[in-house]
């Protein structure tokens, strides 16, 4: 509704707001449409009655006047429910009292025609309570109207017969009125809702279809029980280099497969599909010019209407997987690369060892050739761990139980002079990186040969027990033997085992626990 002021335009709009759905703003301002014609028709009948001289009439009709015109700032105060419920109560109590005071030949009863009809005005369908509310109030007023008070009425305002019969008609053309402005009210929530809702379904569609055409990826729609396409996007028709999309209509989406599927692999999609609505895969395509490209395809299961659709997105991965095939390239070059270095460490390290025991046939002072096994142990200790990376998948870390376990088999083979001496394994799975790992290697060689040569002097049999396991954030590794242990001062000798082992502990940021306990106890904590 338009008006020529914009002092009347905002009176009327007095209460709407955005955050407000339309049609709760459409009737807050059908309730200050309302509230102000009943304010005009009021001031016509003050008018009327102070015309004949009847000033009770006057006054009870400039009091209704007033308030009449309250739902206005209750609007105003956003209290629109309390607004429009008043409003209800106000016309009714109203016409209740003119009838009342007046009498049944005024036919002020007729007012409540139109009334009952101002609830479905006022309120939407979802406050039905309201309504009905509203609508039992209004019969019960014209019940109780009927029954009692017309039954014996007895008249309070002294009106001649003529002005009766004048203020009769005037009712009934203004009950007209009213009926008339409740009806037009009526009507104009509905057409102008349904208007509303042809534009908001409009802007919908073209906003929709907006989206459609602009999105990055190809998208389709196809039909659920033919297979066959029945819509697809701008970048569709680009991605498949295709005239319109027309070329697509009627066409199967597997046409433009660059290697059409099996049955096996057209029986997994039509499977996942019914089973979960969706499938996902990566699939060579081709273009209607015969370009062949990569496509991360999604399909989904929908409903439009009541029919089963399939919902199809297509984003063209050529670049991602030609950039996927070079790095894996490079990975199994450097994975290559990576096996070989270790490789060749570990042959270097065994044409050391060689070397070593070529020398070793060419001394004669025992000691040396001591020195130089124990050498040729350390070297053997670092060229398996290069031997076992070279052979895991993995060149970031090892499995060091397993390790032990080949470098304890390799000791007890070196170290016949005892053959009781029983080495125990208690060890789990840890992975170690390779600069954890080689120390630790050669931690292991020091102590275990260590026991081996010192431990059992004096005893005909013997046990080591090499230990491995993660415990929170730690790792604890540890030597224990059955020997005969060792003194503080051998300890903390300058001896080259021990200064090595100190030495690779620190390097390791690890910490060294020793305790001689029926044997030697090392324990060695670092972080993992």
């Amino acid at each position: 509704m338009k008006t020529g002021s914009p002092f009347i335009k905002n009176i009327f709009y007095l209460g709407t707001d955005s955050a407000f759905s339309t049609l709760t703003n459409k009737r807050i301002f059908l309730s200050n449409a309302l509230s102000l014609l009943c304010v005009i028709i009021t001031l016509f009948f003050i008018y009327y009655y102070a015309s004949i001289n009847q000033k009770t009439m006057v006054l009870i009709e400039i009091a209704f006047t007033i308030l009449y015109a309250m739902p206005l700032p209750l609007n105003y105060l956003k209290w629109t429910i309390v607004s429009r419920s008043y409003f209800n109560v106000i016309i009714l109590l109203h016409i209740f009292l003119l009838a009342s005071i007046l009498g049944p030949e005024t036919d002020m009863h007729v007012f409540f025609i139109p009334c009952i009809m101002a609830p479905f005005v006022l309120f939407e369908f979802k406050q039905k309570k309201l309504i009905v509310l509203f609508t039992l109030f209004n019969v019960l007023l014209v019940s109780f109207l009927f029954a009692n008070l017309y039954r014996d009425f007895h008249i309070q305002i002294d009106l001649p017969e003529e002005e009766i019969i004048l203020l009769s008609k005037v009712v009934f053309y203004i009950a007209i009125l009213c009926c008339v402005a409740i009806i037009y009210s009526l009507l104009y929530l509905n057409e102008r809702t349904t208007r509303q809702l042809d534009m908001d379904k409009i802007t919908l569609d073209i906003q929709l279809e907006a989206i459609f055409n602009n999105s990055a990826d190809a998208l389709f729609l196809v039909n659920w029980g033919e297979r066959k396409i029945v819509k697809a996007n701008r970048r569709a028709i680009e991605m498949f280099e295709a005239a319109s999309e027309k070329d697509f209509l009627g066409k199967f989406g597997l046409d433009f497969h660059k290697n059409y599927p099996t049955t096996e692999e057209t029986d997994r999609m039509k499977k996942l599909l019914t089973e979960k609505g969706n499938f996902e895969d990566e699939i060579l395509y081709k273009t209607f010019k015969g370009k062949e490209f990569w496509g991360a395809l999604s399909v989904k299961a929908i409903d439009i209407n009541g029919e089963k659709y399939q919902s199809v997105r297509l984003t063209d991965i050529s670049e991602q997987k030609k950039a996927k095939e070079q790095t894996e390239t490079a990975l199994k070059e450097k994975e290559l690369l990576l096996a070989e270095i270790h490789h060749r460490v570990k042959n270097n390290l065994a044409i050391i060892s060689a070397l070593i025991n070529l020398q070793v046939e060419n001394l004669k002072d025992e000691e040396s050739k001591i020195i130089f096994e124990e050498t040729k142990d350390r070297i053997y200790s670092m060229a398996l761990i290069h031997n076992q990376l070279y052979q895991n998948k993995s060149f970031a870390q090892i499995e060091f139980a397993q390790y032990i376990n080949n470098f304890c088999s390799y000791l007890t083979k070196s170290y016949q002079t005892n053959p009781n001496i029983e080495i125990i394994e208690k060890t789990e799975t840890v992975l170690l990186e390779i600069k954890t790992a080689i120390p630790c290697a050669l931690i292991l060689n020091e102590l275990i040969t260590n026991s081996f040569k010192h431990a059992f002097k004096n005893q005909a049999k013997g046990k080591i027990e090499v230990g491995l396991k993660k415990e929170n954030n730690k790792i604890l590794f540890w030597v224990y033997d059955t020997g005969s242990g060792m003194e503080n001062k051998q300890l903390q000798s300058t001896s080259m085992g021990m200064s090595l082992i100190t030495s690779l502990v620190e390097q390791i940021d690890g910490n060294l626990d020793y305790e001689n306990k029926s044997g030697s106890h090392f324990l060695i904590t670092f972080d993992t």
